[in-house]
């Protein structure tokens, strides 16, 4: 069976339904996931409303880090660690 896009919103709010702490969970997700919109848009406004419910406090958020490029760091660390070593590949 193929969950439509209403079936999962339905799952969504079953899921936030069964634990008010999922709501947290939820927009710390959605917080975390979408950019910083600029001041004065309406999606501002929401984001600062889906921000106070994810619990993003006196900048939480704000590192200065990019994710997308820890991601990339990450990657070739573990791309170094798994290449064979000079002993590994003369064996």
């Amino acid at each position: 069976m193929i969950m439509t896009t209403l079936d999962f919103l339905k799952a969504v709010l079953t899921w936030l339904q069964s634990d008010p702490s999922h709501a947290i969970v939820f927009a710390s997700g959605i917080a975390s996931l979408t950019p910083t919109p600029k001041p004065g848009t309406i999606y501002a406004r929401l984001y600062q409303i889906i921000d106070v419910v994810a619990l993003n406090f006196f900048h939480a958020k704000d590192t200065g880090v990019v994710p997308s490029e820890v991601a990339q760091q990450v990657a070739a660390i573990l791309a170094q660690q798994n290449e064979p070593t000079v002993k590994e590949k003369q064996s």
